[in-house]
């Protein structure tokens, strides 16, 4: 397993944390609007109306910008694995430039043996 396979696993554990989140908090944000509507309209008449209110963890979501938090932590995910491939196309390169320099070098020997004879 390569280290790209690694932090890809763990963005993709991320992801679906957020995804999840999100799911809640669009659920939330539905029953928040249709008790908005039912305040609208009953506005007018006399009475109290009981308001929807979020779920303790909902709230904590919002609290501790937890959605802001896990899109963070994807970023730097990403940020490393490009890091990775970067360092990894650098080093492939500089192999390849060796390699060449190797058959440069030994091309030219040869070239002088050929000319000796």
């Amino acid at each position: 397993m390569t280290v790209k396979q690694d932090r890809l696993r763990e963005q993709k554990k991320i992801a679906d944390e957020l995804s999840e989140l999100l799911g809640e908090l669009n659920d939330d944000t539905g029953k928040s609007l249709s008790t908005m509507h039912a305040a609208v309209a009953l506005s007018q008449r006399p009475g109290k109306l009981n308001y929807y209110q979020s779920p303790q963890n909902i709230s904590n979501y919002t609290k501790n910008d937890e959605v802001k938090r896990l899109v963070q932590k994807i970023k730097e995910i990403e940020h490393d694995i490009r890091k990775t491939e970067d360092s990894f196309h650098q080093a492939e390169s500089s192999r390849v430039n060796i390699a060449k320099s190797r058959e440069d070098i030994t091309g030219v020997d040869s070239f002088e043996q050929v000319r000796r004879a």
